[in-house]
């Protein structure tokens, strides 16, 4: 399994070097044996630095998952020692409201790691605080809810935004909004 994983990152960070993308974004996996976190974030360096090393053009981003089973990344501080485990300062977080909240996580926390995350997916959540369940809901409709989502685009100006909800465009023009709204509250 562990060579088919690296195989298609491999794969995906080549076609994205032909298609001229700036990041791939992939999720961090799982240790799948109870136990194994320590041994498995020593082996992640020999194999996934040398793939981003190869497609230098792209930037790897790891995304957090919502810390089902064995999550290698869930939380902020999980995901600071995965990346502290590839010891590759290029490699970034991409960052999901959702699976973060899942996770259990305070979604403030974003700002501790904001110069290490290269992109941030801006999803409500069906599930309450640290279901460890990873269903998106439309933005202000879940029980994150837009004054939190506010709160954590408050001071992260730059770091692109995504949006993986099921009433997208309204997300998308509900999020823009938003950041207009901090743009203008902050005093130049």
């Amino acid at each position: 399994m562990l060579s088919r994983s690296t195989a298609a990152l491999e794969l995906t960070m080549q076609r994205a070097t032909s298609l001229g993308a700036t990041a791939v974004v992939v999720h961090a996996g799982s240790m799948v044996t109870n136990g194994r976190r320590a041994e498995v974030l020593r082996g992640l360096r020999d194999l996934v630095v040398p793939i981003a090393h190869r497609w230098h053009d792209v930037r790897l981003l790891i995304e957090p998952t919502a810390g089902a089973g064995e999550a290698a990344a869930s939380t902020i501080e999980s995901s600071v020692e995965y990346l502290d485990a590839l010891g590759e300062p290029e490699i970034g977080l991409c960052l999901d409201t959702c699976h973060l909240h899942a996770a259990g996580e305070d979604l403030s926390a974003v700002r501790q790691v904001a110069d290490r995350v290269g992109l941030i997916h801006v999803n409500d959540s069906r599930d309450p605080a640290g279901s460890r369940r990873d269903r998106h809901e439309s933005l202000g409709r879940g029980t994150i809810g837009l004054g939190a989502l506010e709160q954590v685009l408050e001071g992260l100006d730059g770091i692109p935004l995504l949006v993986e909800t099921p009433t997208h465009a309204r997300d998308v023009a509900l999020l823009k909004d938003m950041r207009a709204a901090y743009r203008s509250s902050v005093v130049p």
